[in-house]
């Protein structure tokens, strides 16, 4: 299959789950692809068998707003142009608000919410410029409070919201942007999804 023949996408956590699977499937059909994450030994494990002139392997923290930045002009620098933008790094927080510590909220927030801002912003020029698309990776967990997850649920409904935010103002550009809510999700040995 060849749909994605010249286009290029980024992927935030791309070394394992989702963001591998996007990745791959991406790769398969024609697509550049930029694989992001925090752990360069995994990234590279994710990319050692595709092919390596449309790869390209980026190490980012997706909650610094620098990082991100450098991560979509690298992006650009290297296939002149971005399609796609797929936001699938993220972590989960366990616990009741009264459980969640202020340290492990500000991460939960960096990694799942402000990545998706950070990234978005710094893409929407050039997807603009494509009419191109945002899938960002929430959870059923944002569609409704559950227990044990008081802040994840939060962040992650604020990930949909800010996603709905997107698709309505950028539209007019051509931009869609749409939020997938997968339930549990497990991996494999090697990362694909199950």
């Amino acid at each position: 299959m060849s749909r994605f023949d010249g286009k290029a996408a980024v992927i935030t956590g791309g070394g394992s789950g989702i963001g591998l699977a996007a990745a791959r499937r991406l790769l398969d059909e024609g697509a550049s692809v930029v694989i992001s994450g925090r752990r360069k030994e995994r990234l590279e494990q994710a990319a050692a068998d595709t092919p390596q002139d449309r790869v390209l392997v980026f190490t980012v923290d997706v909650s610094v707003r620098a990082e991100c930045d450098a991560l979509i002009q690298a992006a650009v620098n290297r296939f002149g142009r971005i399609d796609t933008l797929i936001n699938a790094a993220g972590m989960n927080l366990v616990g009741s608000v009264e459980d969640t510590s202020d340290e492990d909220w500000q991460r939960c927030v960096g990694a799942d919410l402000s990545s998706v801002f950070y990234t978005t912003r710094a893409a929407l020029p050039h997807l603009r410029a494509t009419k191109g698309s945002i899938v960002n990776i929430g959870s059923v967990s944002s569609l409704g409070g559950g227990w044990s997850h008081a802040g994840y649920n939060a962040v992650k409904a604020a990930v949909a919201n800010l996603t709905r935010s997107v698709a309505g103002d950028e539209g007019k550009h051509g931009v869609r942007a749409n939020t997938v809510c997968p339930g549990l999700a497990g991996s494999n040995k090697s990362g694909l999804i199950m």
